[in-house]
């Protein structure tokens, strides 16, 4: 009973929609219907904008299927008119990457932290496109409210070419972490690798921040050894001599207070080993690192920064 009201709302909402909209849902729900959604950029980007809009739904309509719920009930209703269902009603709890990796289930506890999928990608390397990682982007149940008064206050950075713009979108993004939302970066190796290795693509992402950059060469001396201090931080945590196998998971939360606390499940199955990487406290280290993935002429997932930038205009529009 309770799916088929959803249901049928949806379907009433979907017919008030434009033309466009409505094959955008469409085709959305024929992928979802699989249950294997996959957003590739490349192939669609109307679909990975549908495949968000069912995260959004699925979030809205929590309690039967037992994924979380948003507080604010004229937000749920927002995304229900901005979503869509599968043919049948059912909405999906999980979403396909465009590589090897199992599902990526749209709600996660990290920390403590109830959290909603609002992107995906893959991380590639070198012009044959290796598949390095599957990223999941999650943000805060409790932040989508907080969210859209940060793009009230910056309509002019609210549409697609304003947020993949190298300069105007790192502004927004950082508007967006200084307003305290909450967001965890999954990361899922695609082939077995190694802490030391994750370790150096953090670090380079990091110092190829133009606002890191910035900081670490200031004219002020506590400035500029405050942002050497968290990077050399950032290698410690992953100095481990310690291999990662393909498909475990890597959690980066960067919690409402700026700082950023690492966890590693450390083996398989429904209750794996769990371990505490520790907390980096530098702002500047945790805001360069998230920046890299959701802005930037050339971020560490362009599939990933677009599906995040798709989320944003959506959220908008609401």
């Amino acid at each position: 009973m309770f799916r088929r009201t959803i249901a049928s709302s949806v379907s009433a909402l979907a017919r008030q929609m434009p033309v466009a909209r409505r094959q955008a849902l469409a085709a959305g729900s024929r992928m979802v219907s699989t249950g294997a959604v996959k957003p590739s950029i490349a192939r669609s980007r109307l679909a990975w904008v549908a495949a968000v809009g069912t995260v959004g739904a699925a979030v809205a309509f929590a309690g039967a299927a037992g994924t979380v719920g948003l507080e604010d009930e004229s937000l749920l209703k927002r995304f229900v008119r901005a979503s869509y269902s599968g043919e049948d009603g059912v909405l999906q709890r999980t979403v396909q990457p465009d590589t090897g990796t199992p599902p990526f289930a749209i709600e996660l506890d990290s920390d403590g932290q109830e959290s909603v999928m609002v992107a995906l990608g893959i991380r590639t390397v070198s012009f044959l496109k290796i598949h390095v990682y599957a990223l999941g982007i999650y943000m805060a149940k409790n932040d989508f409210a907080r969210l859209q008064k940060v793009l009230a206050s910056k309509p002019e950075y609210t549409d697609a070419s304003a947020l993949i713009d190298p300069t105007t979108g790192p502004a927004l993004v950082q508007a967006i972490l200084d307003a305290g939302v909450d967001l965890t970066l999954l990361i899922v190796p695609v082939r077995a690798t190694s802490f030391s290795h994750l370790r150096d693509g953090f670090v380079r992402a990091v110092m190829g921040s133009a606002r890191f950059k910035a900081l670490e060469q200031s004219t002020d001396a506590a400035v500029s050894e405050a942002a050497s201090a968290g990077l050399d931080d950032l290698r410690t945590m992953f100095s481990r001599k310690m291999s990662v196998p393909k498909h475990r998971k890597l959690f980066l939360h960067r919690r409402a207070d700026g700082t950023l606390a690492c966890k590693y499940e450390n083996g398989s199955g429904p209750s794996p080993e769990v371990v505490d990487l520790g907390v980096i406290s530098s702002r500047p280290v945790a805001d360069a690192l998230v920046q890299q993935y959701l802005s930037g002429e050339t971020p560490s997932s362009e599939q990933a920064r677009n599906a995040f930038v798709d989320s944003v205009v959506r959220i908008a529009q609401l």
